[in-house]
């Protein structure tokens, strides 16, 4: 027989020792654990009123803050007057400049602005000199490690409202949110009201110092212009008048005196053509035999269409004395010789025709030699000429030049004395939301922390509960007796 047959409690102590701690997770069931937990009711209950008897002490003894939202909209940049560009149509700001005017809200010299503004130096809220000092600042005081007199550090202050202000773009659109944060609703509310207000102010000194800078020196490049104006149409006009290039119908003299000449040249060289054609007409005419007097130009003679007249009379005459007289008859004979002076009559104006002719051709030739010399003289002149254009030219653009830069200036110096007089300025930027003092603080929210504090506490409550039930050494049911010794 073994030890443990003959000594049955040595054999439950063996079994003890063996076996896992009693209350461990591996001996208990859910079971187990759930009616351990209601066991100990009481402790769930005092841990989960000691909870909330903290969480409402802390809501009650922590100093509420008032969040509030003013928006700024970014208008298209304009207002600005530029020295040389023209107006060009206002530029829609971009993101980059969305940012940049974030950069200039939270500003240290704008901020500084504010709190002279506002007088934020003598608020205990915004200077922490002002504060009451606790038992370890009046002893500093006390020995001398500390000015008892407030202190006026713009810069401490500025960092004080910095961390209390959060500038941001609300979403991708041109819209800047300036959030102010403090235990004051009113100051609140104004605080990121009158930064808003001093940033559209700066922009308006900012766009109205930029005017009086382009319209004083718009007012001295003016002056200047004028004077180069005057010197350069003085300059023109001098050399105009030693030349001759006198301008009559957007033209110079010369070149007028060319184009007419031309034309002349032109017509009388048609007027030659044509005298000279009429003049070989009758010249053929006349060799060949044939009536010149039927020429056109023999026919337009008076006198000749008289004779011509008389000629054709006189040989119907003629014809009906010739039935009943005989050649030899006086009467006859006299209307024949008649006939034959008529016909010499005819014959001589016919010379006198051709020879008209004749002087017309010399005349039209002696025209045309004398504009074709007229001609060379005059592009001879033009050469000369056309080198003094050149120069008449250059004096000229010059002279345009200065008048159209004085002209662009007078019209930006006008543009900008007109903005820099009006009554007001046109800022990049308009308040689009103002904030308005609120009536709940943002923190800490009492409904929701109640809330929250409540179902913290029932979760650490519980939790208590659960470890201790866990964690607790000894035998709770029979089962884990029958367990432990088999």
């Amino acid at each position: 027989m073994t030890d443990t047959q003959m000594n049955p409690a040595s054999a439950f102590d063996d079994r003890r020792r063996r076996a896992p701690d009693a209350g461990t997770v591996g001996d208990l069931s859910p079971w187990d654990v759930l009616r351990g937990i209601w066991a100990r009711k009481e402790i769930i209950l005092g841990a989960f009123a000691a909870f909330m008897v903290v969480a409402i002490l802390w809501l009650t003894t922590v100093t509420p803050t008032y969040t509030v939202e003013t928006r700024v909209l970014l208008s298209p940049r304009s207002g600005e007057i530029s020295t040389f560009d023209a107006e060009s149509p206002p530029l829609l700001p971009d993101n980059q400049t969305v940012l940049s005017e974030i950069q200039v809200l939270t500003s240290r010299p704008l901020v500084a602005r504010l709190i002279a503004d506002l007088g934020l130096g003598a608020n205990p809220e915004f200077n922490p000199a002002l504060r009451t000092p606790g038992f370890l600042g009046r002893v500093t005081v006390a020995l001398g490690l500390r000015d008892r007199r407030p202190s006026t550090d713009i810069e401490e202050i500025t960092d004080v409202v910095l961390s209390k202000l959060e500038v941001y773009q609300k979403s991708s659109s041109r819209v800047i949110a300036i959030v102010f944060t403090s235990p004051d609703p009113r100051m609140a509310a104004i605080v990121p009201n009158r930064l808003a207000e001093l940033y559209i102010e700066q922009q308006i000194e900012r766009i109205s110092g930029v005017n009086s800078e382009a319209t004083s020196w718009l007012s001295e490049q003016i002056a200047d212009l004028r004077t180069k104006v005057q010197k350069s149409e003085a300059a023109t006009e001098a050399f105009r008048t030693k030349s001759g290039l006198f301008l009559t119908n957007g033209s110079t003299l010369p070149q007028q005196q060319l184009t007419d000449l031309n034309s002349q040249l032109s017509i009388a060289e048609a007027d030659r053509a044509a005298a000279q054609a009429t003049l070989g007409n009758a010249r053929s005419l006349l060799a060949s035999g044939n009536a010149v007097n039927s020429a056109a130009e023999v026919l337009q003679s008076p006198l000749i269409q008289n004779l011509r007249a008389q000629e054709v009379t006189l040989r119907a005459s003629i014809a009906q004395m010739s039935e009943t007289l005989l050649p030899t008859h006086p009467r006859l004979q006299e209307a024949q010789a008649n006939l034959a002076g008529l016909q010499t009559q005819i014959e001589a104006e016919v010379d006198k025709v051709i020879e008209a002719l004749e002087n017309e051709a010399r005349v039209a030739t002696a025209r045309v030699n004398s504009l074709r010399a007229s001609l060379i003289r005059l592009q001879r002149r033009m050469g000369q000429l056309n080198q003094d254009e050149v120069k008449l030219r250059a004096l000229q653009r010059d002279a345009d030049t200065n008048r159209t830069l004085l002209e662009t200036f007078l019209r930006r110096y006008e543009e900008a004395r007109a903005r820099s007089e009006a009554d007001g300025q046109a800022a990049n930027a308009r308040i689009v939301s103002r904030a308005q003092q609120p009536g709940e603080p943002t923190f800490p929210r009492m409904k929701s922390a109640l809330t929250f504090a409540t179902v913290a506490g029932l979760i650490f409550a519980f939790l208590i509960a659960f470890l201790i039930e866990v964690f607790a050494r000894g035998f709770r049911t029979g089962d884990q007796i029958e367990r432990a010794t088999g």
